[in-house]
């Protein structure tokens, strides 16, 4: 679906008056939709490789039990 100019101008400025690092976190977000709304190409299924990672990231981020495994 296209996106309307006057879509295209609000989000233009928008996003000129944030400093460059909420610019990137911008960028960074647009590229997550792209990724999740995208068709599968992988066969991995995204959800559940997220349920994965948040469940997986109190070992990553307690240096002791991630050696304990």
């Amino acid at each position: 679906m296209p996106i309307s100019t006057e879509s295209k101008e609000y989000i233009l400025k928008s996003i000129e008056g944030l400093p460059p690092q909420k610019v990137q976190e911008v960028l960074d977000f647009i590229d997550f939709l792209r990724m999740r709304f995208r068709p599968e190409q992988s066969g991995v299924d995204e959800s559940a490789l997220l349920l994965q990672q948040n469940a997986l990231l109190k070992i990553w981020e307690n240096e002791e039990d991630l050696y304990e495994l």
